[in-house]
């Protein structure tokens, strides 16, 4: 190993990546490599490939993140997410649009200063599907 960052926060997140994605035996793998994540070949053996495409994470808070959940960690799909980006990014979250603005529930929450109990009752109750105009929450 020539790059000198074995035990960064960087070099974690690239062996836990690929442990996802093609360990058979980590406990996550079912979630990315069963369904069928990848890692890009450019990646898979070449730590510093890596490095250099998502550099150093901003904090200690953040992680490595894809931007779209269905594709794999390729050029253009990763970056590094704190805590509320993961979150938003997850799979099983509603993404609505309101005003102009696509988040999830929660976040419109933040946004608009409501309840997110009330919100997600709202939701449930009229049948609203993703990504759809709230013009009555408010």
């Amino acid at each position: 190993m020539k790059h000198g960052m074995k035990h960064t926060k960087e070099y974690s997140a690239w062996c836990h990546m690929k442990g996802r994605c093609m360990n058979e035996t980590d406990a996550a793998y079912p979630r990315y490599g069963g369904r069928g994540i990848t890692v890009c070949d450019a990646w898979l053996s070449d730590f510093m490939a890596f490095y250099e495409h998502v550099g150093p994470a901003p904090s200690p808070k953040h992680s490595i993140d894809r931007i779209d959940n269905d594709y794999g960690y390729y050029y253009g799909n990763v970056r590094w997410g704190d805590d509320e980006v993961q979150s938003n990014n997850r799979r099983n979250v509603d993404i609505v649009e309101y005003g102009g603005k696509i988040g999830s529930l929660a976040q419109h929450c933040r946004w608009l200063n409501l309840k997110y109990q009330t919100l997600k009752w709202r939701r449930r109750t009229s049948k609203w599907t993703t990504i759809q105009t709230l013009n009555f929450y408010t």
